[in-house]
């Protein structure tokens, strides 16, 4: 059963809540696997969802979703569609029918000034959630293979399974990060955000529950490995994010990857990062 945490706030007027939620059987470590794509390992050891998945009850539908629909930049993952106008613009674009990196550069040189008003109007859109103050980061288009059942990997090509975004090399303070990522998913098919409704604070409250951790200082792999060891069968939330949709969330301050399993097209995600505009509702 999923407890109060962070809240998914979607935007009303555009996303089908059919399809939305799914949870899992709580999660396993897993050890020596190797992934579905030649590309990529995973690391040693690792965690994903334990299927099977299912539809939350009404009850966890009550306590996933927020109400009054209030953004909390550190306690919400938010999903929204961009506007009819950009998709129609990026849909004549054909980004979604490419391959690699290399087609896509091929495509801007071709087609540079359709691609900057496209760009702009992305830039436009993001502005409206994360500030443009310096701070705020493109950090570029990323293509996957399809049907991974998780997404994330480091520099090696590592797959990371769930995981924190670690701004923090030792320990984790106390106060609670702001930094969102905002990604959009530009592909032809429906992909999925994986994360554990809990923010760092709470996490390492519950694994108090079992142990001291005040005193200690854990790096952030260390607090995804204790608070599974100790919650095994804790729900994995996955969130749909259909083509044309983007999510904005606290990827240094919950547990998280991505999922594009049972795809057969590339997987082609632009991601932004940045600190949250003061202007959201």
């Amino acid at each position: 059963m999923i407890t109060s945490g962070i809240k998914v706030i979607e935007e009303g007027s555009s996303i089908d809540i059919e399809g939305l939620i799914f949870l899992s059987n709580g999660v396993e470590l897993i050890v020596n696997e190797s992934p579905r794509s030649e590309d990529f390992e995973y690391l040693t050891s690792f965690f994903k969802p334990r299927k099977p998945w299912r539809g939350p009850s009404s009850e966890e539908l009550d306590i996933l979703f927020d109400a009054p629909m209030q953004f909390d930049g550190n306690s919400s993952v938010y999903i929204c569609r961009l506007p009819e106008a950009l998709i129609d613009e990026l849909s004549i674009m054909g980004i979604g029918d490419l391959a690699n990196l290399q087609s896509l550069t091929t495509l801007i040189s071709q087609r540079s000034e359709e691609f900057s008003k496209i760009s702009a109007y992305i830039r436009n859109v993001v502005n409206f959630f994360l500030k443009d103050n310096g701070a705020f980061k493109y950090r570029g288009i990323y293509f996957s293979p399809p049907n991974l059942e998780t997404t994330a990997y480091d520099n090696n090509k590592k797959l990371l399974g769930l995981h924190v975004d670690s701004a923090y090399t030792e320990g984790i303070p106390d106060n609670k990060p702001d930094i969102m990522r905002l990604c959009i998913n530009l592909g032809k098919e429906t992909r999925y955000i994986l994360f554990i409704n809990k923010s760092i604070q709470h996490i390492r409250e519950m694994i108090a529950e079992y142990e001291m951790v005040k005193e200690l200082r854990y790096s952030v792999d260390d607090l995804v490995a204790k608070f599974f060891q100790y919650y095994p069968d804790y729900p994995v939330v996955k969130l749909r994010q259909r083509p044309f949709d983007f999510y904005l969330m606290p990827a240094d301050n919950i547990i998280h990857d991505g999922s594009t399993e049972g795809t057969h097209h590339c997987d082609i995600t632009m991601v932004f990062q940045g600190h949250m505009n003061d202007l959201i509702p």
